[in-house]
């Protein structure tokens, strides 16, 4: 088999470059496909899982075992687990509504912004940068425009969150990175 030698590295059989350049097509023809714009209902139902998984998963990140260990006072704990509960309810109601083919109320839709911004605008100070709850508050901020966006609130004056971790730099999620990381989180 004859070889390639690339540059001053080592030499690569072209079955192998071959092979990994195959695998590259693949892999960008998949995420094209994956990217595809969607029916308004289906983003809806995306919406409407997302914003369940989002709930679960900050119930099993913000624990209030974790926020007293992050050295949150007992009313900030309490604060934030009153939000994640509000946030659970509201899921619930958005899902009903979704599956029964109705629209959520707005006053239910604003709740999960001002959720998922007051958790996140709390929680964040106390937290690094690459930490699972700030990475689960990260995720759950970054779905939130696709959220509202889904339900025709896109150009709606929600205020998004403007806390930072105490050290190190926030992760960064696009919609689909989210979705994954917060689905295993939620899922144990």
């Amino acid at each position: 088999m004859k070889t390639l030698k690339l540059f001053y590295g080592p030499r690569v059989d072209k079955r192998s470059l071959l092979t990994g350049a195959v695998a590259l097509s693949a892999l960008a023809l998949s995420r094209c496909a994956t990217s595809s714009t969607s029916s308004p209902t289906t983003a809806i139902q995306q919406a409407a899982t997302d914003i369940t998984t989002t709930s679960t998963a900050l119930q099993a990140a913000l624990t209030p075992a974790t926020l007293t260990s992050l050295g949150l006072s007992a009313s900030t704990t309490s604060q934030i687990s009153g939000l994640v509960s509000t946030l659970t309810s509201d899921a619930t109601s958005i899902a009903s509504a979704v599956n029964a083919a109705t629209t959520p109320a707005s006053t239910t839709l604003s709740e999960v912004s001002s959720a998922i911004t007051a958790i996140a605008n709390t929680v964040l100070p106390f937290v690094p940068g690459g930490s699972v709850i700030e990475m689960a508050v990260d995720a759950a901020v970054a779905l939130l425009p696709t959220f509202l966006a889904a339900f025709g609130l896109a150009g709606a004056p929600y205020q998004m969150p403007t806390a930072k971790p105490k050290a190190g730099a926030p992760t960064e999620f696009n919609a689909d990175s989210a979705r994954v990381f917060l689905k295993g989180l939620a899922n144990g």
